[in-house]
């Protein structure tokens, strides 16, 4: 009956007067591209559940989409008359331009067409609103990437589905479990696509998990699962070092939508396999799956190197080292520490720098070595590696872009020695000797784990878009949150705008290929909202380019953003820098191989850091000073109050304290050991920043002590400082499990 009311209501209407003679949406499909028509029919999609102007709608006779300015205000349930001219766009029959469009009533409802893969993959339902029951995903696990096309099946027949970054869907959790599709029917270069709009088109049962899988209070032994629900079910999480969850499994029967669940006994530097599970009143279960990892026992330490000069002065924590044109010996003396194993992914290489030997001596010394490149023809040193490496190039088509990783893997085996050497360089003359680039090395064996997980799923042929969200993303090293993304699996340009957006005071950028304006339009906002942006960009358009000229073109940028113009070699960084003279925020340093565009959003094989640390995001403030100074900007229209947070202020003499006993099991004891004549707040937060205590301490007296009850704190490393609004400091106290 609702779908008669339908007709009646589109239909019934024609006795409206019009200028234009309308007809039938299939009526118009048959006539095809080039023709001007005017139809009638239902918007199946609104704004940010596809892209921004692209519409959907349909009659009871068939589908069609629009791209146009003119249609971004209407929404789901508008009925509505449209005129303009139909054409192709990659398979897609749409309408572009719009010449005039009414919305003749709101709220109309519209029920999707019920289908199979294997019969409703056609141009008959090309953009119509679909349903496909009990299908899944092909290797599902971790959460949904934007702009990635996933494979699904109900048993038979496999079909394609495609998550848009506009949606709500990127970042939330893959089913694990077969589940009901709805979404418009697309087309692209001939393979039709089913576009879910929204979380609530991936119909799962059961309580139906909301959130990501959440990894907090992350030590050796163990750390705690966390995830939300729509609906109030119980709390389950299996776990194990494979897929097979072989360990065994948690539960809290507690009924309810926020869960949490502890993991202990387990081992450092390891890395688990979890699938959290949630059953509600009907017992209908939903399902979610992630791969989180334990603090190993390696030493943490992370060095940052650059090589071109760079301005110390803006140094307040550790100076940048500038290796001048030594970058070189510096990579090969960590290739010939190598004991055991060496795994190198690397855009390209060439033989005039000693590196190619390097590699080859490794080998020639027992050391097993495997290198993956790139297709490119110029990898000149590729073809200088000895026999005996294992060696292979990535894959070339049209749905594949390039291997552009930059780094190593050594020793993984080794909680002493297993190190990733990562960032931007290629390891060619050209970029070591010329180009601006940095290097980050850091020495854990969890880290280098996970990078090993993606070079083995390189190795065994799958690239760009046929990779999955298989790593864990959560680290801790040496105290410091460090996060890792690889492309174009792990959805990383939404960790670019989801750093953008966390900024407090300002943020720095150096890329190298910029072409995602969606990026820019969020730095935009933030500039709006008051954050002090700049950045410098190698612009190859010649300042043409749509991305650059939003940041140029806004608020004072035309003195903050500059084209690496007329400098010697090309700023081939790829880095953000977060809040770096502020350590009451949360300083963050994001680099690796990963340009702003969209070849390395949808099809390079990129790999990118984040680390949380006012340190490191110092010494990349200090470069970008450099490279700003170099590009045209004056260093004193930039911002430079530093406050040192919560790791880096421990030499602080004015604020001296005690914490005992340390590790601390049942009480903490602060004992104040300065001469203070001023009160003063002394706060606690976990490895991740999230704030787990805060309280006064009172001046005029040189033995302020306070008793803080942890005994039912979660094990793990704990932060704590004291902060007198002249001066800081802190130190770190470790919370054993009972």
């Amino acid at each position: 009956m609702r779908k008669f009311l339908i007709m009646l209501g589109l239909m019934g209407i024609c006795s409206i007067s019009h200028l234009k003679a309308q007809i039938t949406i299939s009526d118009a499909r048959a006539q095809g591209a080039g023709a001007t028509v005017t139809v009638r029919g239902v918007v199946t999609n609104g704004p940010g559940e596809f892209t921004g102007d692209l519409r959907y709608f349909q009659d009871p006779t068939g589908g069609l989409a629009a791209y146009s300015p003119e249609v971004s205000s209407l929404v789901r349930g508008d009925s509505i008359e449209i005129t303009g001219e139909l054409k192709d766009f990659k398979g897609l029959l749409e309408m572009d331009p719009v010449t005039n469009v009414q919305v003749i009533m709101s709220g109309v409802n519209v029920d999707p067409k019920v289908i199979t893969i294997g019969s409703g993959y056609t141009e008959a339902n090309e953009g119509l609103l679909v349903t496909v029951e009990q299908v899944s995903i092909d290797g599902a696990s971790g959460t949904f990437s934007g702009g990635t096309n996933y494979t699904i099946n109900d048993g038979s027949n496999s079909g394609e589905m495609r998550i848009d970054n506009s949606t709500n869907l990127p970042s939330t959790p893959v089913p694990v479990t077969a589940f009901t599709l709805t979404g418009l029917m697309g087309e692209y270069q001939g393979t039709y696509q089913i576009l879910p709009r929204a979380t609530t088109d991936i119909g799962t049962e059961g309580p139906g998990i909301s959130s990501v899988l959440r990894q907090t209070n992350i030590a050796k032994t163990g750390f705690t699962v966390e995830f939300d629900t729509d609906n109030d079910g119980n709390t389950i999480v299996f776990y194990g070092e494979t897929d097979a969850y072989e360990l065994g499994t948690e539960t809290d029967p507690a009924m309810g939508t926020s869960h949490s669940i502890d993991l202990t006994g387990l081992t450092p530097g390891t890395i688990y396999h979890i699938k959290a599970a949630s059953v509600g009143s009907s017992n209908d279960t939903s399902f979610a799956a992630a791969m989180m990892a334990t603090i190993s026992e390696s030493s943490g330490e992370i060095k940052v190197y650059f090589n071109n000069p760079v301005d110390n002065s803006f140094n307040f924590i550790t100076p940048a080292v500038y290796l001048n044109n030594s970058i070189q010996d510096t990579l090969i003396k960590y290739i010939d520490e190598a004991e055991n194993t060496l795994d190198i992914a690397i855009y390209n290489m060439d033989d005039n720098n000693g590196i190619v030997d390097a590699i080859n001596n490794a080998h020639g010394r027992g050391v097993t070595v495997r290198v993956i490149v790139s297709s490119d023809p110029g990898n000149l040193g590729y073809n200088l590696l000895n026999a005996g490496i294992t060696k292979m190039k990535s894959k070339t088509g049209q749905d594949y872009g390039e291997m552009h990783n930059k780094f190593i893997i050594r020793d993984v085996d080794d909680p002493a020695k297993a190190t990733v050497w990562t960032g931007s360089l290629n390891f060619t003359n050209q970029q070591i000797l010329s180009d601006p680039n940095n290097v980050v090395i850091i020495q854990d064996q969890t880290l280098a784990k996970a990078y090993l997980i993606e070079f083995e799923e390189l190795l065994s042929n799958k690239f760009g878009p046929d990779k999955t969200d298989n790593i864990p993303h959560e680290f801790v090293i040496d105290g410091k949150r460090v996060e890792l993304y690889f492309s174009p699996s792990d959805n990383t340009e939404q960790k670019i705008k989801d750093a953008i957006n966390n900024a407090d005071d300002d943020l720095y950028l150096a890329i190298f290929a910029y072409t995602r304006f969606g990026i820019s339009f969020e730095i935009e906002d933030q500039i709006d909202a008051g954050i002090f942006a700049a950045g410098v960009v190698e612009d190859t358009s010649a300042g043409q380019g749509f991305a650059y000229s939003v940041l140029a073109n806004s608020t004072n940028g035309s003195s903050r953003f500059f084209l690496h113009d007329g400098v010697p070699g090309d700023m081939h960084h790829k880095y953000l820098i977060v809040d770096p003279n502020n350590g009451l925020a949360d300083p963050i340093i994001l680099t690796g191989s990963h340009n702003w565009s969209t070849s390395a959003n949808t099809r390079n094989d990129e790999n990118t850091l984040i680390i949380h640390s006012q340190d490191h995001a110092n010494q990349y403030f200090q470069e970008f000073m450099q490279r700003f100074s170099d590009g045209g900007g004056n260093v004193n229209d930039v911002p430079f109050n530093p406050v040192l947070g919560l790791e880096d202020a421990d030499n602080a003499d004015e604020e001296a304290f005690l914490i005992y006993p340390n590790p601390a099991s049942g009480q903490l004891n602060v004992f104040r050991t300065a001469d203070q004549d001023h009160p003063s707040i002394i706060r606690i937060t976990n490895v991740l920043g999230g704030l787990v205590y805060e309280d006064n301490l009172t001046g005029a007296s040189n033995s302020d002590r306070l008793q803080i009850d942890v005994q039912n704190w979660s094990p793990g490393v704990y932060v704590l400082a004291i902060e007198n609004g002249r001066q800081r400091s802190s130190g770190k106290f470790v919370i054993l499990p009972e």
